[in-house]
């Protein structure tokens, strides 16, 4: 049996205020973070600002924080939004030292009244 990645994102239906439909109610202030990064960030073109954030999505993807997990704290370990969290711990990493142009692209998507406000 062939699973049809449009059915399989569809199964569990909710429906955010903007309209949106999403297999899970906490998805939904992404599409506010989508609509913001493609209308400011991106301009509606696959350019240098989406480079950098895919360069983004990755080094969070793989970096976790050593000092975070020393004080018992999440630490990170996957793609968890933690160098946009925790960008003073994420970025003092050697193979990060590079990505804060990346983190500062789209730090102003995530702190818009619209997107603070759908969370």
């Amino acid at each position: 049996s062939t699973i049809h990645p449009s059915h399989a994102a569809t199964t569990g239906r909710v429906k955010g205020p903007d309209g949106n439909v999403a297999s899970h109610s906490a998805c939904c202030p992404c599409f506010v973070l989508r609509d913001d990064l493609q209308n400011n960030a991106f301009s509606h073109q696959c350019g240098e600002n989406t480079h950098e954030a895919v360069r983004l999505s990755f080094h969070d993807a793989i970096r976790f924080s050593p000092a975070l997990r020393y004080r018992e704290l999440p630490a990170g370990g996957g793609a968890d939004g933690s160098m946009l969290i925790l960008p003073n711990v994420e970025l003092n990493f050697h193979a990060d030292l590079r990505i804060s142009d990346s983190l500062e692209l789209l730090t102003p998507s995530t702190t818009t009244p619209r997107y603070l406000q759908a969370t």
